[in-house]
């Protein structure tokens, strides 16, 4: 079962200047199951409730017909719970994630060019609540914290009506996800073993992208 909320909100202050504000939240009650031995097949073997929450504010300032500024600050919070009773040690542990990022964009438009930059700082901090699977099954609790830095670059020229060029460039840093260090068990939705590994850290890419569009409809 999923059950969204989401309100939008634009006021334009100006011709050339628009604020923004989002905000959702979405409750997920998620059960998957598995043939079990006796009669536990109806029960199942995950069952999880994450609350989430995502709240955006943005600014779109156009400073002349080819200078535009888009900039704006979010926050993401989910809240992960394991629901007891299934017999079975969770594939995934009780969590709570928060997420601050702040960005900016800047475009430069003219009658055959489109350039764009922009900068994305990302926080992360997550606590999580993992079951030893040793005999005892104690609770165990851990804190990781990741800041991410990205920055992407690009362009694009109309050589005419028919053929488009575009090019870019990013650089990215991605934080290990919840199910990448703690997964341990049987996922039933994907019908394989995960592993989880706690020590794992950032992930740290660079991506080129060129693109040729040609439009045969159009004449050169």
């Amino acid at each position: 079962h999923h059950h969204l909320v989401k309100i939008e909100n634009k006021w334009y202050k100006s011709e050339k200047v628009i604020y923004s504000f989002n905000y959702g939240s979405q409750w997920n009650n998620r059960k998957e199951f598995d043939v079990r031995r006796g009669d536990r097949s109806n029960k199942a073997s995950l069952s999880l409730n994450q609350l989430t929450h995502f709240i955006e504010s943005t600014v779109h300032k156009e400073y002349s017909d080819e200078w535009h500024l888009k900039s704006g600050i979010q926050v993401n919070i989910v809240n992960n719970e394991n629901a007891p009773g299934t017999g079975i040690l969770p594939l995934i542990p009780n969590y709570t994630s928060s997420k601050p990022s702040g960005y900016a964009i800047v475009e430069k438009i003219t009658d055959r060019w489109r350039l764009e930059t922009g900068i994305r700082l990302d926080y992360n901090f997550l606590h999580v609540a993992s079951i030893n699977r040793s005999t005892s099954n104690l609770v165990e609790r851990f804190k990781h914290q990741f800041v991410n830095f990205n920055g992407a670059a690009g362009g694009k020229y109309d050589l005419n009506h028919a053929i488009k060029l575009s090019y870019n460039i990013g650089y990215a840093l991605r934080s290990p996800e919840v199910n990448e260090l703690y997964s341990a068990g049987l996922h039933q939705g994907v019908s394989g073993i995960e592993e989880g590994n706690r020590q794992l850290n950032i992930e740290k890419s660079v991506k080129n992208i060129l693109t040729i569009d040609v439009n045969f409809d159009q004449r050169v």
